[in-house]
Parts: C-alpha cells; structure tokens; sequence
C-alpha cells in the first residue's frame, strides 16, 4: 500500500464535527469513499455534492479528459453547492 494511514481509523481518532464533502463527478475519490469514511466517526456530517469533481469545480462528466478544464483553468467557477454545505455544517456545529 502507498498509505500508511487508514482513513477510517484515523477518523475515528477524531472527537470534533467533522465535515466530509464529496462530489458525485470525483474521479480520484468515490462517493463509496466518503461513505467509508463517514462509517468511522459518529462526529462526521456527510454532504454528497452533485456535479461537483475532486477539485471541487462544477462538472457534469466522468473522466478525466472530460474534467481537463477544471483542473488546468483556475477561473473555472467551484460547485455552487459547495459553500451553502460549508457554511451550513458551521452555523449548525455553532448552534450545537
């Protein structure tokens, strides 16, 4: 393995909310990743983004050739789900 840390464990070790965003278009990390994820930390908050990819800019395709733009072009707009997620896992960690 080229990892020497498990995620899921190395979660679990985590007593704080946690947020674990995840776009449906990622093609370097799964939808079943993030829910992997999210198994190990009963803190963990699990927002699945869609159409967002791993650079979370908005795109509709799978594949990398598809997603070329979003990587290369810094001017390429972030999901437009991606901030309301963010801002709502904070102001409902605070209310807590």
């Amino acid at each position: 393995s080229l990892y020497k840390h498990n995620p899921v464990e190395e979660i679990a070790k985590v007593s704080i909310p946690t947020l674990i965003v995840q776009g449906d278009k990622d093609v370097q990390a799964s939808v079943e990743d993030a829910e992997l994820l999210a198994t190990g930390s009963p803190n963990a908050t699990k927002v699945i983004i869609e159409n967002m990819n791993y650079v979370l800019k908005e795109c509709d395709k799978v594949g990398h050739q598809n997603q070329l733009n979003t990587y290369l072009k810094p001017d390429f707009p972030l999901n437009k789900d991606l901030v309301p997620a963010i801002t709502d896992f904070i102001f409902d960690t605070i209310d807590e």
